[in-house]
C-alpha cells in the first residue's frame, strides 16, 4: 500500500517538475523547462506482472530544444527488487520515446539515499546508477517570504527537516508555503503535511495557527480536523466576546441617553442618539465621566 507521504512527494514533483533543476543542478543545469508526461508512466508495451508503473515521468527541455525523459521514483525505504525494475523503466521508456532517459530517486532518508546510490551491474555488465536526491540535497528554506515565493520547494524542505531537525521555526515556513498554494490543492497538501508533522514531531502541531475548514474537501487525517476545531473554537469565543461587548454597550448607551435627555432636553436629537448608540464601551465610559464633570453636550460627545 502506497503511503500518504509517498503520494505527497510524487504530487509535489508532478505539480512543479522544475524543482528537479534545483534539486539536481549537476544533471539538469541546462534544463529551461520541465513538462509532465500526460501519458501513464508505464514501461510501455512490456507486460510483466513483476514490474509496476513508475511514479512519474517528465520531459526535460534544454535551451537548445533537446528533450530528455526523467523517470521519477519516490523511495521511502530500501527495496532490493527496485534495483532490478528501475533499469527496466529507463530502458522501456527510452525505447518508446527514442530519447535519453534518466532515473531520479527522491528520498527523505539518508540511509535509503546511500542504498539507492550503489551501482548495479546489469545488462552486459553495464553499471546502472540512478540520480539520487536525499535530505542533504534538498535546499533548506528558512524564510517565510521565500516560502511564499517558492511554496513547493519550501514544503519539500519542511518534510526533510521534520525527520532531522524538527524545530518550531519550520512551522512558520510551512504555514507560509501552504498559504501560497493554489486554493484548489492547498487542503490536500495541508492535510498530508500535518499528518507527517504529527508522525515525526507531534509537539509542533500546537504551534500551527488554527484554520477554517476547507470547502469541498474531505479531510483524511485527524491533525487537520483538530486544527480546524481550534479555529472554530476561537471564532466562537471571539463571537461570544463581541456579543457580550455589544450587549454591554447597548445597556450603557440606554442609561446615558436617559441622563442626556433629562439634562439637555431637545438638544438630544437623532444625530446625538446615533452617536451614543454606535459608541464603544470605552467611549461610553469616557462620556459618563464627562457627564459627571458637568461638561456641555458637545464636550460629552467628544
Amino acid at each position: 500500500m502506497v503511503s500518504p507521504i509517498h503520494e505527497l512527494l510524487v504530487r509535489l514533483l508532478r505539480d512543479e517538475p522544475k524543482l528537479l533543476a534545483s534539486l539536481a543542478p549537476d544533471h539538469f543545469q541546462d534544463a529551461r523547462e520541465f513538462v509532465v508526461d500526460e501519458r501513464d508512466a508505464t514501461v510501455g508495451p512490456l507486460d510483466l506482472a513483476s514490474v509496476r508503473s513508475a511514479d512519474a515521468v517528465v520531459t526535460s527541455v534544454a535551451a537548445d530544444g533537446a528533450r530528455e525523459n526523467v523517470v521519477i521514483e519516490v523511495q521511502l525505504q530500501t527495496d532490493p527488487d527496485k534495483a532490478w525494475s528501475w533499469p527496466l523503466y529507463v530502458a522501456a521508456i527510452g525505447a518508446r520515446t527514442r530519447r535519453v532517459t534518466w532515473l531520479v530517486v527522491l528520498t527523505l532518508d539518508e540511509s535509503v539515499a546511500a542504498w539507492a546510490r550503489r551501482a548495479l551491474t546489469w545488462m552486459n555488465g553495464a553499471r546502472f546508477v540512478p540520480i539520487v536526491i536525499g535530505p542533504s540535497s534538498i535546499p533548506r528554506v528558512d524564510d517565510p517570504d521565500e516560502a511564499r515565493a517558492r511554496p513547493t520547494a519550501a514544503l519539500l524542505s519542511v518534510l526533510a527537516r521534520l525527520r532531522s531537525a524538527p524545530e518550531p521555526s519550520i512551522v512558520r515556513v510551512a504555514e507560509a508555503a501552504l498559504g501560497a498554494l493554489d486554493p484548489a490543492c492547498a487542503p490536500y497538501y495541508t492535510d498530508l503535511v500535518l499528518a507527517e508533522t504529527e508522525r515525526r514531531a507531534a509537539s509542533l502541531l500546537e504551534h500551527f495557527m488554527p484554520i477554517t475548514a476547507p470547502e469541498n474537501y474531505e479531510i483524511q487525517f485527524e491533525p487537520l480536523k483538530r486544527l480546524i476545531a481550534r479555529g472554530e473554537a476561537r471564532g466562537e469565543a471571539r463571537g461570544e466576546a463581541r456579543g457580550e461587548a455589544r450587549g454591554e454597550a447597548r445597556g450603557e448607551a440606554k442609561v446615558l441617553l436617559l441622563f442626556l435627555e433629562r439634562r439637555f432636553g431637545p438638544l438630544v436629537d437623532d444625530a446625538v442618539r446615533n452617536r451614543i448608540c454606535n459608541a464603544s464601551v470605552s467611549e461610553l465610559d469616557a462620556m459618563a465621566e464627562r457627564i459627571a464633570d458637568g461638561a456641555p453636550l458637545d464636550v460629552i460627545l467628544g
